[in-house]
């Protein structure tokens, strides 16, 4: 197994955002949990925070990490085991903040915060309630759809795998965030997303979770989005937020009719 893209994703005091991506390689993801450890310093000594299961998990927000404003004095790592017998298979490198913490992104990422998600039990000026899939690409091999003995996918719509071609559904459980959908340019300045079609809208969120090409965005009125590009603001290397190119799914795609109806009882 292969850990990569890991990182620390600051977040207004209320913790920090970690986030992960993994190549299985060889590895029977089915036999392997993931423990993500943290340190004040690379060399450790390593606490455990929490263990997931990698086929349904990609990030966890640490509300307990010390508020550390200056720099990289948050170390953390992910370490691969075997279920059965809690050998460690593989680990990543310790990672923390992309560079220092500046003040002014804080307080970007809190200004962002309350104008998406509301403050003090206040109801948002801009943010509604969204559910984002984020895609798996790797993983058990679907057996409805994939031919056993080539590998080869053979039914391209499977409702089973939601056409992703991987067991347990291809997408990681999903989670309910806020987000503004064709945001006031005034909000946001769109210039690295190109020509917007009749069928693609922008959203703009925060900085958790970093988005990939291929995901899905469903909005209460049942319209389904899938993620086609990405655009992030950073702030000396750390992320502020984060805008989105997305295109309507027709009602004949397979992922409309999985995922229709599932983000009200989404966690």
């Amino acid at each position: 197994m292969r850990f990569y893209e890991q990182r620390a994703l600051m977040f207004p005091r209320n913790g920090v955002h970690v986030q992960w991506r993994v190549e299985p390689e060889d590895d029977d993801l089915e036999a392997i949990e993931i423990e993500l450890v943290r340190s004040e310093s690379p060399a450790g000594p390593f606490t455990v925070l929490q263990v997931f299961d990698p086929l349904t998990t990609f990030g966890f927000t640490d509300r307990t990490a010390p508020w550390r404003p200056k720099g990289m004095e948050l170390c953390y790592k992910l370490v691969a085991r075997l279920r059965s017998t809690g050998e460690e298979v593989d680990c990543s490198s310790p990672f923390g903040f992309q560079g220092p913490l500046p003040l002014d992104a804080i307080e970007i990422i809190r200004q962002h915060n309350i104008l998406l998600y509301g403050v003090n039990g206040h109801d948002p000026l801009t943010g509604i309630r969204a559910t984002l899939y984020k895609k798996r690409n790797f993983g058990p091999r679907c057996q409805a759809c994939t031919d056993q003995a080539t590998g080869r996918v053979i039914i391209s719509q499977c409702r089973v795998c939601a056409g992703t071609g991987f067991r347990n559904g291809g997408y990681y459980a999903p989670m309910i965030m806020n987000m503004t959908f064709q945001p006031n340019p005034n909000q946001v300045q769109i210039t690295n997303l190109g020509k917007i079609e009749d069928n693609d809208t922008v959203a703009f969120m925060t900085n958790f979770p970093v988005m990939t090409p291929g995901d899905l965005v469903v909005e209460p009125n049942e319209s389904h989005w899938r993620v086609i590009q990405i655009d992030v603001t950073e702030r000396k290397r750390n992320i502020v937020h984060q805008l989105l190119k997305l295109r309507q799914l027709d009602h004949n795609d397979i992922e409309y009719e999985v995922f229709r109806h599932l983000d009200n009882n989404a966690r």
